[in-house]
């Protein structure tokens, strides 16, 4: 998104505006990645009929509510330090010209709300990064959590997994993630799942070419299963010897690698071209929510190659669309790396199978009516009285 798309985002809502027009105030993420994305992927996509503030930093008002910045600093001073499991607190009054309130990711104090609306999303969950990345056992996740409940309940903050009572209506990106809310004790009709939705790429040729081109893309290497996927294509190198790889990252390795082009990771502008240049996407991660470079890839009709983890087979249908591998297992990655690539047929056929599938699931179109219905249900359920 450019500045100036940003600043239209973040507008509050004209004077001249129609009375019909609803205002609706989102809370986002700033510098998480993916949840960067996500939040910049919901300021630009209001649904029809909305207005929108936006603020995505600590301590920033915006049109329609105003940032309460020295609780902010005392609660993530004092308060997260005997958590550490989320993005940060952030705290809010809300001016009486918001109609609804849509938080993500971060717990968050709404004051001057009343009865009106508060929509919550979260590409998994706070549970996903304790239990997945920080490696947390259950007995640690467990007085964490019951210490969370007992502050959030007393301080009012609103949080879909632990203190749910505060929400009109969440959603997660996956039905994987539901899994945990329901779990956790979130009631079935308050926790939904809808998928993440993307600008419909033009369909790129690709035309017949000598040997195969994989894709690896994405920050923290380390995580995202870089290594693995060097690993793999050195095997891979000695039985198709016309094989590359692409690797686009933040880290790049410290020593050229035979058939590897390394370089830094790309402008968003530039991203089509890159997948243009790939025959196979891969994506073993070792640790992934949702994996929403894998919904871009198919998006350009690429078969992936990813990890049999979380939401991902969600997305990427094993043997239908790409080839899925336990995280961490060499021997599969290879394996199913050289079977895409030793057979143009089979890539051409999953590439297309890809493209079908993102445009049935993944298309911004689809997602905008989904939000759309659900910021219309939480209002019925605001109005009369339901929690």
């Amino acid at each position: 998104m450019t500045a100036r798309a940003l600043a239209m985002a973040t507008r509050p809502p004209a004077a001249d505006a129609s009375p019909d027009l609803r205002h609706r105030l989102l809370v986002g993420v700033r510098g998480h990645g993916g949840e960067e994305v996500y939040s910049t992927l919901l300021a630009r996509t209001a649904p029809p009929g909305f207005t929108s503030s936006v603020t995505f930093d600590f301590h920033r008002s915006c049109g329609g509510a105003r940032s309460r910045g020295g609780t902010e600093v005392l609660l993530n001073r004092l308060v997260r330090p005997w958590l550490r499991f989320d993005l940060g607190f952030r705290v809010l009054r809300v001016d009486p010209s918001v109609d609804l309130v849509h938080v993500h990711s971060h717990p968050t104090i709404l004051r001057g709300l009343g009865r009106r609306p508060v929509v919550c999303s979260a590409g998994s969950s706070h549970l996903h990064y304790v239990r997945d990345y920080e490696r947390w056992s259950e007995e640690k996740i467990a007085v964490r959590y019951a210490r969370a409940r007992r502050i959030y309940t007393r301080l009012g903050v609103v949080d879909p997994l632990l203190n749910h009572e505060r929400v009109t209506l969440a959603y997660t990106f996956s039905q994987h993630a539901r899994r945990t809310y329901l779990e956790h004790g979130v009631p079935p009709w308050k926790i939904r799942v809808l998928y993440p939705g993307f600008d419909v790429p033009e369909p790129a040729p690709r035309p017949r070419r000598p040997g195969v081109t994989f894709l690896f893309m994405g920050r923290q290497p380390a995580r995202k299963g870089g290594p693995d996927a060097l690993a793999a294509f050195a095997r891979v190198r000695t039985a198709l010897p016309d094989a590359r790889l692409l690797y686009l990252t933040d880290e790049p390795p410290a020593l050229p690698i035979d058939g590897v082009e390394a370089g830094p990771l790309v402008p968003a502008a530039e991203v089509p071209s890159v997948f243009a240049r790939a025959d196979v996407f891969l994506s073993p991660s070792r640790a992934e929510g949702f994996g929403m470079v894998n919904c871009e890839a198919h998006g350009h009709g690429l078969p992936v190659i990813s990890s049999r983890l979380g939401a991902i087979p969600e997305v990427v249908e094993d043997g239908g669309t790409g080839l899925l591998a336990l995280p961490g297992d060499v021997d599969a990655l290879a394996a199913a790396m050289h079977r895409l690539g030793a057979d143009s047929e089979l890539r051409l056929r999953m590439g297309r199978a890809a493209r079908a599938r993102f445009v049935e699931r993944f298309t911004l179109d689809g997602f905008r009516a989904g939000l759309a219905a659900l910021y219309e249900e939480a209002f019925v359920r605001a109005g009369s009285g339901e929690r």
